[in-house]
């Protein structure tokens, strides 16, 4: 199972003491396919995108790939956005990958589709293998 859960700070207006749970993340998302060293594609699962951004932000990080170009979306105001978009390019770089640009940006909510769901790893347009 690769669903990722937070607990919510807020209580339960029913008044009882339990404990609520935040929307799940990990069932809508992609596996990024970036460029990588020597003109290969490398697979990135989401899980890499979640061991540098679960740390620095409960409120969402959506990440968007547009080919070979990654933009994180920070919810609120994120004054450490350059340090941020270091740690995740360093991250994929142990992987192989080596993404065009690494835009972090901050918005007041995630944006949803129109069913409601809003993924944290969306492929907008996919990075297109280099032919040989």
């Amino acid at each position: 199972m690769s669903d990722t859960l937070c607990v919510s700070t807020d209580t339960c207006a029913c008044g009882k003491a339990f404990l609520l749970i935040e929307a799940p993340s990990g069932r809508t998302e992609d596996v990024l396919a970036l460029p990588g060293f020597t003109n290969s594609t490398v697979r990135i699962h989401p899980n890499v995108l979640h061991n540098v951004l679960d740390i620095v932000s409960s409120g969402g990080w959506p990440v968007l790939q547009r080919g070979p170009d990654l933009e994180i979306i920070m919810i609120g105001n994120n004054a450490d956005a350059e340090e941020l978009g270091r740690k995740l390019e360093a991250a994929l770089l142990g992987y192989g990958a080596q993404p065009r640009s690494v835009v972090v940006r901050s918005l007041e909510r995630i944006p949803r589709s129109r069913s409601g769901k809003a993924p944290l790893v969306k492929v907008i347009q996919p990075f297109m293998e280099r032919a040989d």
